[in-house]
């Protein structure tokens, strides 16, 4: 994740929310059948110290935070 241009690592762990272990809830796969959206959406609450923190989810924003680059 990025701030201003500096790298910060961030380590988040693979386990997502599900019921009873058999589904995940409040996600999906991606259509090639990964799950790199939820865990990134960890990464990003974890970085800003809590969910309710993040900012609306912007795309530009989001895209700005990975990889450290301005997309607008």
């Amino acid at each position: 994740m990025y701030m201003y241009g500096v790298a910060h690592k961030v380590v988040v762990d693979d386990k997502l929310a599900s019921r009873g272990g058999s589904s995940v809830i409040l996600t999906r796969k991606s259509p090639n059948g990964a799950w790199w959206s939820p865990i990134m959406e960890k990464a990003g609450g974890k970085y800003y110290g809590a969910f309710e923190q993040m900012n609306g989810g912007w795309m530009d924003e989001s895209i700005y935070a990975l990889v450290g680059v301005p997309s607008f």
